[in-house]
């Protein structure tokens, strides 16, 4: 399967990361941090949509992206926990539904 992970570089996204490349699927990862590689993109879950080529062909998306909540909840942390995590129901639908791909599971 052609799968698209958000937060590819997070504890839980690295670890999925690397079991679905060894089980032999292609995977577009989208990070904050992501390298220079083919099949990586840059993406921050709060500034808007990720980039329309990481979902073309995807067959699933898993969408683990958002503020690391294994630090100290600071208020200002608090604010930038909420946005990444309330992100994802209605806009990825709507991602989804305009994305080229055929089966889609989220």
């Amino acid at each position: 399967m052609r799968i698209t992970i958000t937060g590819a570089t997070g504890l839980i996204g690295g670890g999925l990361r690397r079991h679905l490349t060894a089980c032999g699927h292609e995977l577009r990862c989208l990070s904050r941090k992501a390298p220079s590689q083919p099949g990586w993109f840059a993406w921050d879950a709060i500034s808007g949509a990720p980039p329309r080529e990481s979902l073309e062909g995807s067959d699933a998306v898993i969408h683990l992206a958002g503020e690391p909540v294994a630090q100290r909840w600071s208020p200002e942390a608090k604010r930038r926990i909420r946005p990444a995590g309330s992100w994802a129901p209605k806009r990825w639908w709507r991602l989804l539904r305009i994305s080229p791909a055929g089966r889609r599971c989220w």
